[in-house]
């Protein structure tokens, strides 16, 4: 048994978002055969009772009240320190807000006589420098700066291109700069492994994410509801542009061919811009995340997960794949999932060929029957706890000794 220690900036529950997932599977993981702390800062009190959630899974739970997160006088004190450190030292601002006092401090005496120590995201190097005398590793989950290249060269405008060019020197600077602090840097697929690879002080390794697989009968019985649902961030740069692209080009010529089709996003509040393009058509509905967002999963036909720019593997569709829903995406979405297009999922790249897929799977039952049924398949092959928890427990337990 190792000791373990991971240093979160946000609180991973309830686990409703890709990254969440991803951590408390790991965590739930780590749990069976390690001790594990993990060290999160927090913006309420209220996620201070979320301990006894992490304690049903083996994991102690040492919660950091974000300081600017107190009061209003606080949020807009750090606000402006914040803000006035990144500009003064040309740095991003993540190094500062996700950075404090506190939270080094509570990572340094977690990690103290610890096996392993490791962070989330690259900017939470300050704080893992904080700790002295144990193995660092970096768990990336995605690479940032191959995101934020995408997403340039997606924008045409030479007004708004130059200051994101700018941006993107210097995050890409710092994220790779990152790399380099860590005794390892593991990520969530090959694809990111070779990118972040260069970067690294030795060969990234892999750790392919965990979802939890429902029983046969919580399974997705939407077919013939023509329902199509997107779950998950709505405010990160990929994933406004690609539902941006959805509500313009590809929603209209689905409804165009299923007139009753409907169009569900479940996530944060969207941006102005969503808002008003949903606001067009009152089949497309905003809701809020919810906690119990399998039973939504169970009632639709289609996921989409239209992305044209991003890194990183989508969790959104990996939890549809294990409810056996169908899932339509693009390359971007796919990448780093090794799952068969056409069979267990649907890859398009074009608005049109995007738009056909989907009124395929919801005018043809048979077809939609085989994608469903494939896509649990390949979550039973690819994903289950049972078969990867040994799995991840034993490669910790490696880095740990190394």
């Amino acid at each position: 048994m190792a000791r373990l220690v991971v240093a979160k900036h946000r609180l991973p529950y309830p686990a409703v978002t890709g990254t969440d997932v991803v951590t408390f599977n790991l965590l739930r993981a780590l749990a069976s055969r390690h001790d594990v702390t993990l060290v999160s800062l927090v913006v309420s009190e209220k996620q201070r009772a979320y301990a006894a959630a992490f304690e049903r899974v083996g994991v102690r739970l040492v919660p950091v009240m974000m300081p600017n997160k107190k009061s209003l006088f606080a949020r807009a004190f750090y606000k402006l320190i914040y803000a006035g450190a990144s500009w003064l030292s040309a740095s991003p601002r993540d190094l500062w807000y996700y950075n404090p006092p506190a939270f080094r401090r509570a990572v340094r005496e977690a990690a103290a006589g610890a096996d392993l120590l490791q962070c989330e995201y690259w900017f939470l190097y300050p704080t893992a420098g904080a700790a002295r005398g144990v193995r660092k590793v970096l768990l990336k989950h995605d690479a940032e700066f191959n995101a934020n290249r995408r997403l340039l060269a997606t924008v045409r405008n030479p007004l708004k291109k130059f200051p994101l060019f700018l941006r993107y020197l210097r995050r890409r600077g710092y994220e790779q700069a990152a790399c380099r602090k860590f005794d390892d840097v593991l990520c969530l697929s090959p694809a990111d492994a070779e990118l972040v690879a260069p970067y690294a002080r030795r060969p990234p390794r892999v750790v392919f994410p965990v979802v939890d697989l429902p029983p046969a009968d919580e399974l997705c019985k939407g077919q013939g509801n023509a329902a199509l649902i997107y779950f998950g961030g709505t405010r990160r740069p990929a994933n406004r542009q690609g539902l941006e692209v959805f509500l313009k080009d590809i929603y209209p010529r689905v409804k165009e061919a299923v007139p009753d089709a409907t169009f569900t996003v479940r996530g944060e509040p969207p941006p102005r811009g969503l808002r008003r393009l949903a606001a067009r058509d009152p089949s497309i509905t905003l809701e809020p995340a919810s906690p119990d967002l399998g039973a939504e999963l169970t009632r639709a036909s289609v996921a989409v997960v239209p992305l044209w720019v991003g890194s990183g593997i989508k969790i959104k569709i990996l939890t549809a794949l294990a409810y056996g829903l169908p899932v339509v995406t693009t390359p971007v979405g796919a990448e780093g999932i090794p799952a068969r297009d056409g069979a267990e999922v649907i890859v398009a790249e074009k608005a049109e060929s995007f738009a056909d897929a989907v009124v395929q799977l919801l005018t043809d039952g048979e077809r939609w029957r085989e994608l469903s049924a494939g896509g649990r398949r390949f979550a039973e092959r690819e994903l289950s706890p049972a078969a990867r928890d040994a799995e991840i427990a034993e490669l910790y337990e490696e880095l740990a000794r190394d």
